[in-house]
């Protein structure tokens, strides 16, 4: 087994949910906790460290030993995080690089022959929820309605035109 492979739950929506989950329950602990981990700290005051260490202490316990073991060395909050991000995401080139692959799929998106409209909408809703977790250029409602839409059967769904 690779030592720099995540661990299976930390892989693609695995790791999108743990990302938002994260950053929820780092803002719960105080908006200054989660700053320091996506601005870095401020200043050398004290309050700025413990903020520092909450947010260290909260990002190391929920990683599982593979990941861990890579990252726990790095110095402060914000570190690790962009290190966590960076090695499951990757750089901003092969986010946009995703990203190019993903809208060729959101492109190419059809209704499939044995599939009703909700289940149709499930799998859009996790491709474009997939294609806005890149940050490079987010996919609005009217996109996601106006790609459903054209997206149906028209036999099944003739009312819609």
């Amino acid at each position: 087994m690779d030592p720099f492979r995540p661990a299976p739950w930390f892989n693609g929506t695995g790791f999108q949910r743990w990302k938002i989950l994260m950053q929820a329950h780092l803002q719960a602990m105080g908006l200054n906790v989660w700053r320091v981990v996506s601005k870095g700290v401020k200043n050398n005051g004290q309050q700025e460290k413990q903020h520092d260490v909450t947010a260290k202490c909260i990002i190391l316990s929920s990683l599982s030993d593979n990941v861990f073991n890579r990252v726990f060395s790095y110095e402060n909050a914000q570190k690790l995080w962009k290190a966590i991000i960076e090695n499951h995401e990757g750089t901003k080139d092969v986010a946009n690089e995703r990203y190019h692959v993903l809208i060729d799929k959101l492109n190419s998106f059809k209704q499939l022959d044995d599939e009703n409209a909700e289940s149709m909408y499930s799998r859009l809703n996790i491709l474009v929820n997939e294609i806005n977790s890149l940050d490079v250029k987010k996919i609005n409602d009217l996109e996601s309605i106006r790609k459903i839409l054209h997206s149906l059967r028209r036999p099944d769904y003739d009312l819609v035109r």
